[in-house]
């Protein structure tokens, strides 16, 4: 996928960090060593990645973790926003391998996202929080590493879903619409 930013981009980054610091401020109850462990925001972070690429991923991942964190709860956990910018820019660098405006996610699309998404989940909570917990926070590592284990397990089923879900609707619903335009022109 090509790292381009265009008046396009912009507007997913724009929107998806809306919704995404919207997400970030519901909390299901569930945790793992006081941290919340369902994060429904990483469901966008990672369809606006599909559609965008890897830096409206990046940013829709950081900047909406960052807004929520400020917006609603007053302190940002640097460790995680950098967690959440891995795992946008993990599911963005292969978006042209699902790129869903083609209305063609199924089948191997789908097996091939789910395991990006899981790789780019387990990088970013499996290394890139764990460490960030140690050399910024001074946690032990294991503490650290514990609730990336969590986190990493939790959030990869929530996007496997929540993200194939949505994908393949949306994708259905692209095609759809191109077959109407076909027919529309064929008249």
């Amino acid at each position: 996928m090509k790292f381009r930013f265009g008046l396009r981009e912009l507007c997913f980054v724009i929107i998806g960090t809306a919704v995404n610091a919207y997400l970030g401020n519901i909390d299901l109850g569930y945790e793992i060593n006081a941290c919340r462990a369902v994060q429904p925001e990483q469901v966008v972070t990672a369809l606006f990645a599909m559609m965008g690429g890897p830096v409206v991923g990046s940013l829709t991942g950081f900047l909406g973790y960052v807004l929520a964190r400020l917006t609603f709860h007053q302190v940002c956990y640097w460790g995680w926003a950098a967690a959440n910018l891995v795992v946008g820019l993990g599911i963005g660098m292969y978006a042209d391998r699902y790129y869903l405006p083609d209305g063609d996610f199924k089948g191997m699309k789908v097996v091939v996202f789910n395991l990006i998404q899981v790789i780019a989940n387990g990088c970013a909570f499996l290394l890139v929080y764990p460490l960030s917990e140690v050399l910024l926070y001074e946690v032990p590592i294991t503490g650290g590493l514990q609730t990336g284990i969590g986190v990493f397990a939790v959030n990869s089923c929530v996007v496997g879903v929540g993200a194939t879900v949505i994908g393949v609707i949306y994708s259905g619903l692209v095609s759809v619409r191109k077959k109407s335009i076909k027919k529309h022109k064929e008249k």
